[in-house]
């Protein structure tokens, strides 16, 4: 291997990696966004965390 094939093996892998961070990053915008929406929604509707009953075993 010379010196220009390993430039160019690293050039391409900047590029992927860069490739696959903008695509990354523009995932968690959607499921950011996403989880932000159904958050608001499930205050709208009151929903919680369930209430505990305390059980008797007795």
């Amino acid at each position: 291997m010379d010196n220009e094939e390993i430039k160019n093996m690293l050039l391409n892998q900047g590029r992927a990696f860069t490739e696959f961070k903008k695509a990354n990053d523009e995932r968690l915008k959607t499921l950011e966004t996403n989880l932000h929406a159904f958050a608001k929604q499930a205050r709208k509707r009151g929903v919680g965390a369930s209430k505990r009953v305390p059980i008797n075993n007795h």
